[in-house]
């Protein structure tokens, strides 16, 4: 289930529907040549644990690159992840 965590968004009428721990998968999708996806992927994750830090977040942060590269979304080990 998609959940904006931002201030005045309804997310504490969601949330409240939300049983800890709750799993979450930021996936790092570079747009053409961003050098700092991961960054930027990595606060993504950081917020969310902030934000829903009383569900124990069990965020993973996932590389998805090219399809036929080495951080494929179609790679049976990345989809384990999620």
């Amino acid at each position: 289930m998609p959940l904006e965590v931002s201030p005045g968004t309804g997310s504490e009428r969601v949330s409240a529907e939300l049983k800890a721990p709750i799993r979450a998968a930021i996936l790092e999708s570079p747009a053409g040549l961003q050098p700092n996806s991961a960054l930027v992927a990595q606060k993504v994750a950081d917020f969310v644990r902030s934000r829903l830090r009383n569900f124990s977040p069990l965020i993973s942060v996932m590389p998805a690159g090219r399809k036929e590269s080495a951080f494929s979304p179609a790679d049976p080990a990345g989809a384990a992840i999620l």
